[in-house]
C-alpha cells in the first residue's frame, strides 16, 4: 500500500497521480535507487556458475566490467578530491644587499694580517734561527772537588773543555782530546777507547772517572759594573803601534797549542791554554822573553828566552832566540818570530811564535807548538767575527778571554803575574 507523500491520502495500485491533490507518484525503481551502491545485472547463462564478488569463474568469457552507467563507491571517511585552487603568485623580493666595508675596517684587516705574519716569522726564528745560538753547555769547567770512596781528596787543577762540534778536552793527570755528547742532563765523554759518564746540571758537571768522582764548575764571565761608555777603547790594530823595535816591548796575552806531537805530547794535540808574556827590549838590540801558561805548580809550561833582533819584512825586525829553556830544559831548536811574515797577517798586532820540543831523556816525546800573542789590553773582536780559514781553530780567541781577560782590561788592571 502506498500513500501520497504530499497530502497523505491512500493511493491506488499503479497510480501515477494522487486523486486528491494531483501530486505525481514515484515509481519503485526510483524509490530504491539511492546512487550509492551500483546495481550490476549478470545475464543468465547455463554454464555460468555462482560467482563471488560478481566475477565469473570462467575467465574466457569475462563480463563487461564495470557495467555501463557505473558510478564508483567513495570509501567511508574520505571525501572526493577537490580541484586545486591556483596559488597566488608571490612577488619576487630583491636580494638583501651586503653591507659595504668601511675604510677603517679594511685597514684593521690589513693590520691584523701584518701582525699574524710577524708572529709567524718570530716563531720560525725561535724554532730554527735560535738553533744557531751557542750551546749553553759549551765552555771550560774547572775542578772544585774530587771524591774517592766517599772521602774528598786534593785536586790538581783538573778541567774539562766542551767545544762546538762535539770536540772536548779532558785534563786529569794529563790533557787528552775527547768527544762529548749530552742527552738531557746525561753527559758522555769518549777518550780514545774509554768512556766516562757524568751529569751536567746548569753550570755544574759531575764526572765519574774510574773510582773517582770529580765535580767541575763552569767559568762564568763577571757581571759588568761599568757603563759601556766607560770601557777602554781597543788598541788600534789596523797598523803596528810603532814602526821600530820598541813595538815588541811590554806585556802580552794569548794562548798556545800543540800542533803535532808524538809520545806523551801526542795527547796534547789540539788542546789550548791561555798564556801571558813579557818582552823586554834592551838598548844594545838584545831582548828577553818570558812566557807562562795557566797551569799551576810543576805542570806549568814556562819559556825563558834570550835573543836579539835581525832585519825583517819591516822596521820591527825579527826576534831570534840565542838561548833559553822550555819546561826547565834547554830549547831544542831556535825560536824566531817575524810579525811582517806571519801566517795570520790579516790581523795586525798579532804575534805568532812557532817552535819545536824534544824531550832529551826520551826522544819519542816531541812536538811542534805555536804561541799566539797580542798586546795586553787589545780587544780580539776582529778575530771573533773575522775569517779564520786555515787557522788551527774556528774560534781563535783564548779560552779565558771572556771570563778572565775582559773583566780585567775593563777595570784598567795591569797584567797579573798568575791566572788566579
Amino acid at each position: 500500500m502506498a500513500y501520497c507523500r504530499k497530502c497523505g491520502k491512500l493511493l491506488s495500485d499503479n497510480a501515477n497521480h494522487c486523486t486528491v491533490c494531483g501530486a505525481p507518484v514515484k515509481s519503485q525503481t526510483e524509490k530504491f535507487n539511492t546512487g550509492r551502491i551500483p546495481h550490476i545485472s549478470i545475464p543468465p547463462h547455463d554454464d555460468v556458475e555462482e560467482t563471488r564478488l560478481g566475477r565469473p569463474s570462467n575467465p574466457q568469457q569475462p563480463p563487461q566490467y564495470p557495467p555501463q552507467n557505473y558510478s564508483p563507491v567513495i570509501p567511508l571517511g574520505r571525501s572526493p578530491q577537490q580541484p586545486q585552487q591556483p596559488q597566488p603568485v608571490q612577488p619576487i623580493q630583491p636580494a638583501p644587499q651586503k653591507p659595504q666595508k668601511s675604510g677603517a675596517l679594511i685597514g684593521l684587516y690589513i693590520l691584523l694580517g701584518v701582525l699574524i705574519v710577524a708572529l709567524l716569522g718570530a716563531g720560525a726564528w725561535f724554532l730554527f734561527g735560535g738553533a744557531e745560538k751557542d750551546d749553553p753547555a759549551l765552555g771550560r769547567y774547572e775542578v772544585v772537588s774530587c771524591v774517592v770512596d766517599g772521602e774528598e781528596t786534593e785536586t790538581n787543577g783538573e778541567y774539562v773543555v766542551l767545544r762546538k762540534g762535539g770536540d772536548a778536552t779532558l785534563s786529569l793527570e794529563e790533557s787528552r782530546d775527547a768527544t762529548w755528547e749530552l742527552d738531557g742532563e746525561d753527559l758522555t765523554l769518549e777518550v780514545e777507547e774509554e768512556t766516562y759518564t757524568g751529569v751536567l746540571v746548569g753550570n755544574t758537571l759531575t764526572l765519574e772517572v774510574e773510582e773517582k768522582e770529580y765535580t767541575f764548575q763552569k767559568e762564568q764571565p763577571e757581571e759588568e759594573t761599568e757603563e759601556p761608555d766607560a770601557r777602554p777603547e781597543p788598541t788600534e790594530t789596523t797598523e803596528p803601534r810603532t814602526q821600530d823595535r820598541t813595538w815588541w816591548a811590554g806585556d802580552w796575552y794569548g794562548w798556545w797549542t800543540v800542533l803535532e806531537g808524538s809520545g806523551e805530547m801526542y795527547m796534547m794535540e789540539r788542546a789550548a791554554w791561555d798564556v801571558c808574556a813579557k818582552i823586554q827590549v834592551n838598548d844594545d838590540g838584545t831582548c828577553s822573553l818570558h812566557i807562562w801558561d795557566e797551569h799551576q805548580g810543576t805542570e806549568q809550561f814556562v819559556w825563558f828566552v834570550d835573543g836579539h833582533f835581525e832585519d825583517g819584512g819591516d822596521d820591527r825586525g825579527v826576534l831570534v832566540s840565542d838561548s833559553g829553556t822550555f819546561r826547565n830544559m834547554q830549547l831544542s831548536s831556535e825560536l824566531s818570530a817575524d810579525p811582517a811574515a806571519m801566517p795570520y797577517g790579516a790581523y795586525s798586532d798579532l804575534l805568532c811564535i812557532t817552535g819545536t820540543y824534544v824531550d832529551p831523556e826520551n826522544a819519542e816525546n816531541a812536538c811542534t807548538y805555536s804561541i799566539i800573542l797580542r798586546p795586553w789590553g787589545t780587544l780580539w773582536d776582529d778575530l771573533r767575527d773575522g775569517d779564520t780559514t786555515g787557522m788551527p781553530y774556528p774560534d781563535m780567541l783564548p779560552v779565558r778571554y771572556d771570563s778572565w781577560y775582559l773583566p780585567l782590561i775593563r777595570e784598567g788592571a795591569a797584567m797579573p803575574e798568575t791566572f788566579h
